[in-house]
């Protein structure tokens, strides 16, 4: 049940923070994760955070130091009034609210992850320090975003507070097993020669180098023959590396497939694959290049990923009759990232109590009681105009994907325990309703690009193409979305669109043949899909509007009932039921306007291999 009253005034959100920099720091977990079943409170538009890990690679038995992560202002930030204008002082000076070099946040964490929040817009340098070792990055804070710096590592620590190294050992051997005395074994992380070892008579080797938590690139030669590999800190011994004749190298650069720009990605893993076992291997450097040492003539496969926050992927690379060096220009790699979705339902106006002017009608038109204290009776009453009774459900979806999510809008919690109404000799509970929580939804493992999205909620109107865009490897949030009460209408609609039928590899499959419906659910039935027979005795049950499309996958649904709906689409067989040859597309989003014909977004229905 909803209560709607007269509203009286409203105020503009202020989303409390999930982390201020004063809080403990959390435990090395991904964000995400901490929030995944949960609705949560995250900063607002006009604020940021920062987050990383701090990893050390520490000899046995040592505990790893407190660090201190200081956050210093790069540049002035000017209080500004509501026009945008700078504010002055009394003497006519710029006043500020930050100055460059002003440290505008601390906290301490003993390894792990740190994350500062409540940070205004801007450029600044966080420090990360402890009795061995400092560090700095420079970055910017932006608006609503959590902003995930790079894993920012120290060397080795002994119980006296020294680097250490660590040594990288194996075998370099010939294509028919023949162990390679003198071969060349050198660390080039970085793009140089850091340094090398040679192979011993049986062709064994041991390389020192720095400690290390990212990968480091080792490159292997003796006469004409060369290689190149990369190790990870937790694969340094025992190693075996082959050296096989007419070989070449493949040189290229990794970028972000979403950003306008193109970013470089650094420590991405290129690696040969399916190759009589060969172990070929790189990572990028800080700007995305790479140079891959010891393939083979023959045609190959790439394996390009195995990094946090990207989809790997696999490229074909055709055969060459002659050792050369062949550049395989920008590679594309798609990231994935995390949104919260930060809603609240109509309407979210001021809980502060203030007193008002009675007497009020019976009932009053607002939230109201009469105290008396010390011989004064003062009425005080609130003003939130719309109640919810019980939990709503709500959904939203991703347009153009499967990507759907459902969510649960909280009843309007009341003030506890009750205030009395006092009148005279009798007190009386009052039931104070508060107002309604913004919430924020979150929704995991988005490919990153750039996307449209729709909010749906049990009696409200439909938010659609609220435009997104999904960084790799990050996590946003929206700017808060606010849904408004709609009026109940009956009068039904029609509903015009298209299907389009698809192979699991993304290629146009033909709709001749095949007898496809259309129907709509309502949002709180859709895990009733899911259910045997559902779909069946759905389209089979007389009270549903179902249409059949049209050679070319378009169609035309009559007088299907008003509101928010879901529009199915499914490949049926000559029983009307469901073909176990296609996956059903359940997920198209659509406030079905009365009177009207409305639009639906295309759906696609995947063929089964």
């Amino acid at each position: 049940m909803i209560k709607n009253k007269k509203i009286t005034s409203s105020i503009l959100l202020s989303l409390s923070i999930l982390i201020t920099s004063c809080s403990p720091p959390i435990d090395n977990k991904d964000i995400i994760n901490l929030v995944s079943q949960n609705t949560i409170s995250i900063p607002d538009s006009n604020r940021g955070a920062i987050s990383s890990d701090i990893n050390f690679n520490l000899g046995t038995g040592i505990v790893a130091p407190e660090t201190t992560v200081r956050i210093i202002r790069e540049e002035d930030i000017p209080e500004r009034d509501k026009d945008g204008k700078i504010v002055k002082d009394s003497s006519g000076k710029d006043k500020f609210l930050e100055r460059k070099g002003q440290v505008i946040a601390t906290t301490k964490v003993v390894g792990g992850r740190f994350l500062v929040s409540n940070l205004r817009p801007g450029k600044v340098t966080v420090e990360i320090s402890n009795k061995q070792e400092t560090q700095q990055i420079q970055t910017t804070v932006q608006a609503g975003i959590i902003n995930q710096l790079p894993t920012i590592s120290f060397n080795s620590v002994t119980s006296g507070g020294k680097r250490t190294t660590i040594n990288i050992t194996g075998k370099v051997v010939a294509q028919n097993g023949t162990p390679i005395a003198n071969a060349k074994v050198a660390d080039v992380t970085g793009g140089k020669e850091n340094n090398f070892v040679n192979t011993n008579a049986e062709g064994e080797f041991s390389l020192p180098v720095a400690s290390f938590d990212t990968a480091r690139n080792l490159e292997v030669s003796f006469n004409n023959l060369i290689t190149s590999l990369s190790v990870t800190s937790d694969n340094i011994e025992n190693l075996n590396i082959t050296l096989i004749p007419n070989t070449r190298t493949l040189k290229g650069v990794i970028v972000d497939s979403v950003l306008k720009d193109k970013k470089p990605i650094k420590d991405v893993t290129v690696k040969l694959i399916n190759s009589n076992n060969l172990n070929v291997s790189t990572v990028t450097d800080e700007k995305g290049n790479f140079t891959l040492r010891g393939i083979p003539l023959s045609p190959i496969s790439l394996e390009i990923g195995n990094k946090e926050g990207f989809i790997t992927k696999t490229i074909n690379v055709e055969s060459s009759t002659r050792t050369e060096e062949k550049d395989l220009g920008k590679i594309e790699l798609q990231g994935i990232g995390n949104l919260f979705v930060n809603l609240v339902a109509d309407n979210y106006l001021d809980i502060n109590q203030y007193p008002g002017q009675g007497p009020f009608p019976d009932p009053p038109p607002f939230g109201a009681y009469t105290v008396v204290m010390n011989g004064t009776t003062t009425t005080y009453y609130y003003n939130n105009t719309v109640v919810f009774e019980k939990p709503l459900t709500g959904t939203i979806q991703i347009e153009g994907t499967n990507i759907i999510t459902q969510f649960t809008y909280p009843a309007t919690a009341t003030v506890e325990p009750a205030p009395q109404n006092i009148i005279g000799n009798v007190s009386t509970p009052v039931v104070i309703y508060k107002r309604n929580p913004a919430i924020s939804v979150p929704i995991k493992n988005i490919p990153a690009g750039i996307y449209n999205i729709s909010v749906a909620l049990e009696h409200h109107e439909v938010q659609k193409s609220i435009k997104v865009v999904i960084p790799g490897n990050d996590t946003i949030a929206t700017e808060l979305i606010k849904l408004n009460l709609v009026a109940q209408v009956q009068a039904p609609g029609d509903i015009r669109g298209k299907v389009i039928i698809k192979d699991v590899d993304g290629n146009d499959v033909s709709t001749s043949g095949l007898t496809i419906k259309v129907f709509t659910i309502e949002p709180a039935t859709v895990n009733e899909l899911g259910k045997p027979g559902f779909i069946t005795s759905t389209l089979n049950n007389p009270n549903t509007k179902v249409a059949t499309t049209n050679s070319d996958g378009t169609y035309l649904l009559k007088d299907a009932t008003s509101g928010t709906r879901i529009v199915v689409a499914v490949v049926v067989d000559s029983s009307n039921n469901p073909d176990p040859g296609y996956l059903a597309a359940p997920y198209v989003l659509l406030n079905v306007i009365p009177s009207i014909v409305n639009n639906a977004a295309d759906m696609t229905i995947i063929k089964r291999p």
